[in-house]
């Protein structure tokens, strides 16, 4: 993990880059100066599959890779279009408090510790996103 931190007219900007074991790249872009009422996320993730985008978490978009002009080979694979998923609908409209609050999140770990539902992550991913929160703040305090 890479984390770029600039600060400008009292605001702070961050870019933060991930290269995965098998090669994976992903990519976060956020500023601390975002207004709470709108949405402004954008995650991308690279591989050899295509990109994988998630916008606002109201939509995933995977673009498709494959061979195209002079790099085609008879056996090579198709192109299989992009696919959009949009998940909007699903979440509340408003202010990112009512938007990206955590009662959702609760609620789905009740549910997966009573069993109700299958957990969501393992503890390992789950730590892995407190390491990229804790090398944040860090890069925020140099």
């Amino acid at each position: 993990m890479h984390v770029e931190h600039q600060r400008q007219d009292g605001f702070d900007w961050y870019v933060v880059t991930f290269r995965s074991t098998t090669g994976c790249i992903a990519v976060l872009e956020l500023a601390a100066h975002m207004s709470g009422d709108g949405h402004y996320s954008t995650v991308d993730m690279m591989s050899s599959d295509g990109l994988l985008r998630v916008e606002e978490f109201t939509q995933l978009t995977h673009y498709d890779t494959a061979p195209w002009g002079d790099l085609k080979k008879p056996d090579s694979k198709e192109f299989d279009g992009d696919h959009i998923w949009r998940t909007e609908p699903l979440l509340k409209r408003g202010g990112i408090w009512q938007t990206f609050g955590y009662s959702g999140e609760f609620e789905r770990f009740r549910e997966a510790i009573q069993g109700t539902r299958p957990p969501e992550a393992t503890v390992r991913e789950a730590a892995w996103g407190m390491h990229v929160m804790d090398r944040l703040l860090e890069g925020a305090q140099q």
